[in-house]
């Protein structure tokens, strides 16, 4: 992390730039699955309306109050949802089914770190070693 930062240090028109495509690239692409999701409940929404919520949503989950921002980011995308006219069962019933694809996700990409092939095991004293 800390060659990373000096790396960027020096490039304030680079970090800029890089920020603003995590923005576009992150931000929007977690959209996609509950605008899908909503259009599969045959819901009438407006795409800026799910932006927001979702945008929202993802920082607000980002606080510390809840094991990884379960319920947070549901409470304040839903609430947004809602205020949107978005109508309340389906607003839930949406960011439900989003919030398990989001942890079955995060779980899926932990099994990358359990079952790493780069791991390897010291015969000598049992100790996990790692190549990198």
């Amino acid at each position: 992390m800390e060659n990373a930062s000096d790396v960027y240090a020096g490039s304030p028109g680079k970090l800029t730039l890089l920020t603003a495509v995590s923005i576009a690239g992150v931000h929007l692409m977690t959209v996609c699955p509950l605008l899908f999701l909503l259009s599969g409940l045959g819901v009438q929404y407006q795409v800026l309306t799910v932006i927001t919520a979702v945008t929202l949503g993802n920082v607000a989950g980002l606080l510390p109050f809840s094991p990884s921002g379960v319920g947070i980011r549901d409470l304040v995308t839903v609430t947004i949802l809602v205020a949107g006219g978005v109508p309340e069962f389906d607003a839930k019933s949406a960011q439900l089914i989003y919030t398990a694809i989001i942890i079955f996700f995060n779980l899926l990409g932990g099994l990358f770190f359990v079952f790493d092939p780069g791991r390897k095991t010291n015969e000598n004293n049992g100790a996990v070693k790692s190549d990198v």
